[in-house]
């Protein structure tokens, strides 16, 4: 035997467990255990977090496009679904927000990307938002109200007695 069998052997040890240890991840991954329901921190999070396909179809290409880059970028820290449930509805409100999202160390939202992000939530606020006022209201009050019933605490935290100026739209 060579000098080097035993260190052959050592790597081709080393490439098992490793390689085990990866498949009892995968394993464990796909348990239903081991899946949990990703945490709301906020209301908005309790709600879709994506445009129905039917919705999507509806709107021009650019906005289609938008919405691409949007759901990419916007998704990297947190739910699409925070935005496309806030209250935020106005130019000004998703400038101030997006600018926030983009300035963030390692968002990866270039400057480009932040203007065809409010382009998209601005564009989406008309159609979703402002142009259905009392139905969108009403979804974002189920959503607190689930919100409330699941953590009573954090609702609290948050909103205190005030919700209901946190439901209208911005």
């Amino acid at each position: 035997m060579s000098a080097a069998c035993p260190r052959e052997r050592a790597r081709g040890y080393a490439r098992v467990r490793l390689f085990g240890g990866l498949l009892a991840m995968l394993a464990l991954a796909g348990c239903e255990a081991f899946q949990r329901e990703p945490v709301a921190l906020f209301p908005e999070d309790l709600g879709p977090d994506a445009l129905a396909y039917e919705q999507l179809a509806a709107y021009p290409p650019e906005q289609q496009a938008n919405y691409v880059v949007f759901a990419q970028r916007c998704s990297k820290c947190h739910t699409p679904a925070r935005p496309l449930n806030s209250q935020y509805a106005s130019r000004q409100m998703w400038a101030r927000y997006v600018t926030k999202m983009w300035r963030k160390t390692g968002s990866g939202i270039s400057q480009q990307d932040a203007k065809r992000i409010i382009e998209f939530l601005v564009y989406d606020s008309g159609v979703r938002k402002l142009g259905r006022r009392e139905e969108f209201e009403a979804h974002r009050r189920a959503l607190f109200d689930e919100f409330k019933a699941k953590d009573p605490r954090a609702f609290d935290a948050l909103y205190g007695t005030d919700a209901d100026s946190a439901i209208r739209l911005r």
